[in-house]
């Protein structure tokens, strides 16, 4: 009854299943995703749940299943009843009894694709973002006690802020070459070359952050066009008004900021006069989340000020002037007050002074930014020093838990560095150390760490 590993998980389709605690792990927002497993399934007639989590209230009424429809897989992906949602529930290929099957469902951007054994099955686009279900992850059966999994199951995998396949693939080899990391021995082709480039780690640590002295490149000032942008990584919940991005250090020197909130929404504000807090202050972003890399742009041009987010515009409306002043420039913390320092990885910082470098919706790179024209700052690409720059007008200093590390928004591939995956796996030293409690036919797996 297995297919690697000399074991896998029976469910008789009565009463088997698991479930696992809501954990920030399986908050997929807007972002990419991988879910995939091995299957045997000793029943092919009606709907049998593999994988979902849905929310009991139905406020909103969102859910995410992975199952088979008789003899098909489909995927549901329901941000809020059919106001929001993308249904993969016209499957092609036919499964038949007492046969293992790879099953995988993934997310790029606004792409769905469904796959089994490594051919694409189904695919649709949506938009839509995901919020966050707090109730159980169920696996073997829906949450009311109704479509049991009949059948084997091994290996169930899934990874948050990576669409692993996106193309056709082949499955699963025991050839000793192939790398263990990947499910069962898959082979994958990586998606990301390997250590192309670091990142910050700012520990949250009270005086922690990196630093850049005056210059005029970096005040923003009334120049019309202009570009800042990002890829961050939330280590922990931030606290209200964390600096990500500030340039200004106090009364008269207040410019912009780019913070952080408890629930890891991002704001800009900004003063037109040193003094004023804030003369003009936005959202910027939904909840972004821990433990996964997103892009945040915030761009003007002309009288507009636009935010993007992972390349979806989020954020519209009236620029304004800022004063340039004479503050220093902090990332990923603040030397003007106590207690504003975020967990984060920061990579990539780049601001362009001259040039609104995004107009409309786009994809954001896939490997590291270029000095483009107009480019006044881009830091934060070496996995070795953390005052190395690209580009930058004045000395990079740093403070506090600033270190360098290798981790980046481009390598999350399958066989790179510790990645933001939804697994048991122990990651920047945050131990799960889940313990299995039999109950019957029960396994409650609880999360720790969430």
């Amino acid at each position: 009854y297995y297919n690697f590993y000399s074991s896998s998980s029976q469910f008789d389709g009565t009463n088997d299943y698991m479930t696992i605690a809501d954990s920030d792990d399986f908050h997929f927002a807007n972002g990419d995703f991988c879910i995939e497993c091995w299957v045997k399934p000793n029943s092919v007639s009606g709907s049998r749940r593999i994988f979902s989590q849905k929310q009991a209230s139905e406020s909103p009424d969102a859910s995410i299943i992975f199952r088979t429809d008789n003899t098909k897989f489909n995927f549901y992906f329901q941000c809020d009843g059919s106001s929001s949602r993308i249904y993969l529930n016209s499957g092609v290929k036919d499964l038949v009894q007492y046969e293992w099957y790879h099953l995988a469902a993934t997310r790029e951007g606004n792409t769905f694709r469904t796959f089994i054994n490594g051919e694409i099955d189904q695919t649709g686009t949506f938009t839509g973002t995901m919020p966050n279900i707090t109730d159980a992850v169920q696996i073997g059966r829906r949450e009311n006690n109704s479509e049991f999994w009949s059948g084997q199951m091994q290996d169930l995998r899934i990874y948050k802020g990576v669409a692993k396949y996106t193309s056709n693939f082949v499955p699963a080899a025991t050839n000793p070459n192939i790398v263990a990391d990947t499910p069962s021995g898959s082979a994958v082709t990586r998606q990301f070359k390997p250590n192309s480039c670091g990142s910050g780690y700012f520990g949250g640590a009270d005086g922690t952050q990196m630093q850049l002295a005056d210059h005029a490149d970096l005040e923003l000032g009334s120049e019309t066009n202009w570009t800042v942008e990002f890829y961050a990584y939330f280590i922990e919940n931030p606290s209200n008004y964390d600096v990500m991005i500030g340039k200004g250090t106090g009364s008269g020197t207040y410019e912009y900021f780019i913070e952080c909130f408890s629930n890891r929404t991002i704001q800009f504000m900004y003063s037109n006069d040193g003094n004023t807090t804030w003369s003009g202050q936005h959202v910027i972003s939904p909840d972004m989340g821990k433990r996964t890399w997103f892009h945040i742009a915030l761009v003007r041009n002309g009288a507009s000020l636009k935010s993007y987010v992972n390349g979806k515009q989020f954020f519209s409306g009236t620029a304004g002037n800022i004063h340039a002043g004479t503050g220093v420039l902090n990332i990923g913390g603040y030397s003007g007050a106590s207690g504003q320092d975020p967990p984060v990885i920061m990579s990539n910082v780049r601001i362009v002074k001259g040039t609104s470098v995004y107009t409309s919706d786009f994809i954001p790179s896939k490997k590291p930014l270029d000095a483009i024209t107009n480019t006044k700052l881009l830091c934060l690409q070496s996995k070795d020093n953390l005052t190395k720059a690209a580009v930058a007008p004045t000395t990079i200093t740093t403070a506090g838990e600033a270190y360098p590390h290798n981790i980046n928004p481009f390598d999350n591939d399958t066989i790179g560095q510790e990645s933001n995956y939804a697994t048991l796996n122990s990651y920047w030293g945050y131990a799960y150390n889940s313990t299995f409690t039999e109950h019957g036919s029960k396994v409650s797996i609880p999360a720790s760490n969430t």
